[in-house]
């Protein structure tokens, strides 16, 4: 077992070793997702604490990650400590946690500290349905402006991995956002705009949500807002129109593999 700890956070350091027994894990907290990961709400001394935990490792990730890459928790918890010295909030990192067999990574977690902020989601279908929300949609064109500004695409970003909180200036965008689901952020230098582009395209919005979005942020960049609008439009449906032949062809790729996958006797 390998640990990164915060040192704010270091009194915690007896629950972190326990997450080193992955059946424990299991037995205690509260799901707060169950699938390909799993991300658990456990409440220690009085502090809500959220545990991440990347599993299904390939063989080929076991090896990266004992040679040339970094973890995903280990990246986690790193670039929610650069994301914060931008001006971009993050729920605080409390620890990664590697757990190894000899060299090769089996599973990771990040630990962080739980956040009540809710996700953009909810938001985006508000305002398919009535037109409300329309200052947290302002918001969330201006935090994305400020990470593409910052070089930060993050490549996962759909509308559960936005948090936005209550308005504190009482009406137009004062909204509060945190960022989270970051291990797969990149950072460079700058962003061209075919890469802006690119990237908007991952919000997983409904239509007219996305749209808003899209005008506000190139009001916000200085682009011509019509063109972005139309140009938004187009590289999202063909990112989706690919995404769905992509499932169409693993499909029948998955059924091969349950089909011949070893029963547990």
């Amino acid at each position: 077992m390998r640990t990164i700890i915060n040192p704010e956070y270091a009194r915690l350091k007896p629950f972190i070793d326990r997450l080193a027994d992955y059946d424990w894990f299991l037995r205690n907290g509260t799901y707060m997702h169950n699938g390909r990961n799993k991300v658990k709400l456990f409440e220690i001394d009085g502090i809500k604490v959220t545990v991440k935990s990347f599993e299904h490792v390939t063989l080929a990730n076991k090896i990266i990650y004992c040679t040339v890459r970094k973890s995903k928790a280990v990246r986690a918890y790193a670039y929610s400590q650069r994301l914060r010295r931008m001006g971009i909030d993050t729920p605080t990192e409390i620890a990664a946690v590697e757990i190894r067999r000899g060299i090769l990574l089996q599973y990771c977690y990040f630990v962080y500290l739980y956040t009540d902020y809710r996700p953009l989601k909810e938001a985006t279908e508000r305002f398919l349905e009535s037109g409300a929300e329309r200052s947290v949609l302002d918001g969330t064109a201006e935090l994305i402006v400020r990470l593409h500004e910052n070089g930060v695409l993050h490549n996962d970003l759909h509308m559960g991995n936005i948090m936005y909180g209550p308005d504190n200036q009482g009406g137009g965008c004062g909204h509060p956002f945190r960022i989270i689901d970051f291990n797969q952020m990149s950072f460079r230098d700058r962003l061209s705009e075919k890469q802006r582009m690119d990237n908007l395209k991952r919000l997983s919005c409904n239509l007219p949500a996305y749209r808003y979005i899209l005008r506000r942020y190139a009001l916000l960049a200085g682009w011509n807002p019509d063109e972005t609008e139309r140009r938004g439009i187009e590289i999202r449906r063909k990112f989706e129109e690919r995404h769905v032949v992509r499932q169409k062809i693993k499909a029948p790729l998955k059924k091969l593999v349950r089909l011949f996958k070893p029963k547990k006797s």
